[in-house]
Order: structure tokens, then sequence, then C-alpha cells
């Protein structure tokens, strides 16, 4: 009897030690469940509230068309919505599509909602410059702007530079016969040679007649 006893103490013994060794296996085996449930429960849902990551991954699989993901994400849930970022990070953000709150934000109350030190660090390529401003700086930026477009110099000088473009670019591009262009490509480079002339002083000739690439056009197109 005694030899039983200590026998089936053995046996429960290995049976625990086998159970513990298990236990990894088995709590992986469980969450992964759970997780392959939930997943299918609500892949097809535009924003995805994911454990801990929350919407980034939703924003990382439609980047690539973030604008017509957008547009879904406003018509299934509505025009403003308030997503949070990851539980370890300072990133919650309110997306919305309503006019009127943009108009709100950007100009009716623009002094309650200073950007703060953290925009401007995730910002900082641009300086100091008039996006990056709060509101009594970001006043008398406009202001100064405002002076410096709606002079009678500064639109002869948009003209004359426009004019040129036209009739030293565009024109040869429209005027060629037999032969098929692309207007959307043509009309960005006019304008990128436009603008580029008008702030810098240079022309840098990107609408030339054998479409040079433009490696700043292109990391701003892209």
């Amino acid at each position: 009897m005694a030899v039983v006893v200590v026998q089936f103490h053995r046996a429960l013994q290995l049976s625990e030690n086998h159970l513990l060794k298990r236990w990894s296996e088995l709590c992986l085996s469980f969450f992964c469940f759970i997780f392959i449930r939930w997943y299918l429960e609500h892949k097809n849902e535009v924003l995805v509230h994911w454990p801990i990551l929350e919407f980034i991954p939703s924003i990382l699989k439609n980047q690539h068309r973030i604008h017509e993901w957008s547009v879904e994400l406003f018509n299934s849930v509505g025009s403003t919505i308030v997503a949070r970022g990851p539980i370890f990070a300072r990133l919650n953000l309110v997306y919305t599509g309503d006019l009127r709150n943009a108009e709100y934000i950007t100009k009716i109350n623009f002094s309650n909602f200073p950007k703060g030190a953290d925009y401007i660090e995730i910002f900082d390529v641009i300086g100091n410059g008039i996006f990056n401003m709060e509101y009594e700086h970001w006043q008398a930026q406009r202001k100064l702007a405002n002076t410096t477009l709606m002079s009678k110099e500064f639109r002869s000088y948009v003209a004359k530079t426009t004019f040129n473009a036209v009739e030293s670019s565009l024109l040869p591009f429209l005027c060629m016969q037999s032969y098929v262009i692309d207007l959307e490509n043509i009309f960005l480079r006019f304008t990128f040679d436009s603008i580029f002339t008008v702030i810098f002083g240079r022309n840098p000739k990107s609408l030339s007649l054998d479409l040079p690439c433009n490696e700043l056009a292109q990391a701003i197109d892209d």
C-alpha cells in the first residue's frame, strides 16, 4: 500500500512539473485565441482601437490612402472624433471634417488653441515661421505678410514672373505638334517654377523641354 502511495505521489509531482513547463504555452495559446477572435470581430471597422496601440495601426495601414480613409472614417463614425494614442505615449488627437470646427479653430477663436512646445518640436523644420507662431506673434507675422502680398510692387512682380514662365516654358509645350503630353505634370511643374521663382528669385527650370527630375519638387509631391 505504501508503495502505491509513493508511486502516486511521484506521478502527481511529474504531472505538476509537466503542467508548469507547459503553462507558458497554454497562456500564449489562450491569448492568441482571444486576439484572433477579437481581430475577426473588428477587422472590417474603419478605425480599429487596438489594445495598447490604439489607432496607430489603422493609420499605418491606410497611410498610402490617408485622404480616402479620412472620408470613410468621417462617414462611418461622424465628422469629429477623438483618437487616443498608445498608452505609453502622449498622443491624443482630435480628427474633424466639419468646416465649422476648422473655422472656429483657425479664425473665430484662434487665440484659444495654442500650439505648445510639442507642436514646435515636431515641426521644427519650419523654424519660427508663421505656421509655428502663437497668437500674438502670428498676428504680427500675418500683418507683415499681408502688407507684402497686397503691395502693388509684389503683385507686379508676380504677374511679370508668371508671364515669363508662360512665355518661355509653358507655351513651348502647348505648341508641340504630334506629341502627347501629361497636362497634370506640366501644370504642376509650371506652378512649382512660378512659386519657386517668386519666393527665391531663381527659376529651377523644371518645365524645360526634357522635363528634368527636380529632387525638391519630387520630395514635396511624395
